[in-house]
């Protein structure tokens, strides 16, 4: 059985776990090339979708119309919210969306992007789906359970700079933009966070949130009262409506100096989608844990 991945959206988070028990079922894992993408972008069926990582996570299932399933990560589990990204489909349901939008893929398997309560019933799922054994499916989880952990930096570290600037914003787009947008200065970026904690922080002052809504925002409030940070500068697509949202939201949240950076404003249109397209070789991103680490530096290269 051939199983394609969408590398375009938080594949740093889920990846790991999810080729692995896949690639231990037996099954060959598939992806798209950079130009495979890049060529399906001009398909017609993707005209009407605005927001480009979501463009060219559509023009990545299409490049992977000849395998048998295609994995995409559920970016916002189990919230149903008017407000926000909750009214984006893309966003509320992006494996669905994907599928109804894009006619002619093959079928889409849903997964977390991050270890949720419902991942391990997911993963054995799909495990039973490949080996139709329950102790196969079983050994292969707990074989790889341990990488369902991300590490993060401890958020007291920020403590220990003065007059940092911080990036926030939907971490797909700083994974592709960071040092674009930070010319010739080190940021502290939102996605060094473990993103249950700014969910939790966005939580006290919102509950209607979806996910990628509570990142930002909660990297917002966080950032705002820690006395290290004295700018803020979110990373947004003008595509993007509710990218516009969160900027509304933010300006509200933030009493710092700051700033928007639209990626449009970085790059041409040709080499912005250049840019954001992410393949299996350069997707995945370490994240170091240095809680212990005597460096001086908050920011390490990924």
């Amino acid at each position: 059985m051939r199983i394609g991945f969408i590398t375009q959206l938080h594949w740093n988070r889920y990846g790991d776990f999810w080729q692995n028990i896949i690639k231990d079922a037996g099954a060959e894992l598939v992806f798209a090339n950079k130009e495979e993408i890049l060529e399906n972008i001009k398909d017609e069926r993707l005209e009407n979708i605005d927001n480009n990582v979501f463009k060219l996570a559509a023009a990545e299932a299409l490049a992977l119309k000849d395998v048998n399933l295609i994995i995409a990560p559920d970016l916002n589990q189990n919230k149903e919210t008017a407000k926000g990204g909750g009214q984006d489909p893309w966003l509320a349901n992006f494996p669905a969306t994907l599928q109804k939008v894009v006619k002619g893929l093959p079928a889409i398997y849903s997964v977390p992007s991050q270890n949720t309560p419902n991942i391990q019933e997911k993963a054995i799922e799909l495990l039973m789906s490949l080996t139709h054994s329950p102790s196969v499916a079983k050994r292969i989880l707990n074989e790889h359970i341990a990488k369902l952990k991300m590490e993060y930096k401890d958020i007291r570290h920020i403590d220990k700079y003065r007059d940092a600037p911080a990036l926030i914003g939907q971490a797909w787009l700083i994974d592709s933009f960071a040092e674009l947008a930070s010319d010739d200065f080190d940021l502290i970026k939102q996605t060094q966070i473990d993103p249950e904690i700014l969910k939790a922080e966005a939580a006290r002052h919102d509950k209607n949130l979806i996910d990628s809504d509570g990142e930002v925002l909660g990297a917002s409030y966080l950032f705002n009262r820690k006395a290290a940070i004295n700018r803020i500068i979110l990373l947004a697509d003008q595509n993007s409506a509710n990218d516009l949202w969160l900027e509304r939201r933010a300006k509200k949240i933030i009493r710092k100096d700051f700033e928007t950076i639209y990626i449009q404003d970085l790059l041409n249109n040709e080499d912005l989608l250049i840019e954001l397209v992410k393949e299996y070789e350069n997707a995945k991103m370490e994240i170091k844990e240095t809680e212990n680490d005597d460096s001086d530096s908050f920011i390490e290269p990924v």
